[in-house]
């Protein structure tokens, strides 16, 4: 039997696991909302404060839920306005507002950065 070998051996697997756990770790904390989101080939900017209830806008009305977000490891929620059908992953199904389940029991309002439907750059 080769010590040495079996000593390095067991320090490197060592090191390969807690690399992996801390890795795993600054992955699956995140808690809150991103400062800015992108989702569905679109950028959102944040609309306002974190509330306790998803708020779209100034808008009285309940959320809808449409989809989810991949924010590092999680999985959050995402709303949009009454009426808002589940996004099947066009541009053109997006709504100018929406609103994000944040992980820690708050939820952030977005909106998006650009106009859809119009080219980019102004060409015709």
């Amino acid at each position: 039997m080769n010590w040495r070998a079996i000593g390095c051996l067991g320090v490197g697997l060592l090191l390969f696991v807690a690399i992996g756990v801390v890795g795993l770790n600054l992955a699956t904390t995140r808690v809150g909302c991103p400062a800015r989101l992108v989702w569905q080939d679109e950028a959102w900017e944040p609309d306002g404060s974190p509330t306790a209830q998803p708020r779209i806008g100034s808008s009285t009305a309940e959320p809808v839920e449409i989809g989810a977000a991949l924010i590092g490891l999680a999985t959050r929620r995402v709303y949009g306005p009454a009426g808002s059908a589940p996004v099947t992953g066009t541009a053109n199904d997006l709504p100018a507002q929406l609103a994000v389940e944040c992980g820690d029991g708050t939820f952030q309002s977005y909106r998006a950065t650009v106009s859809r439907g119009a080219p980019p750059n102004g060409s015709p």
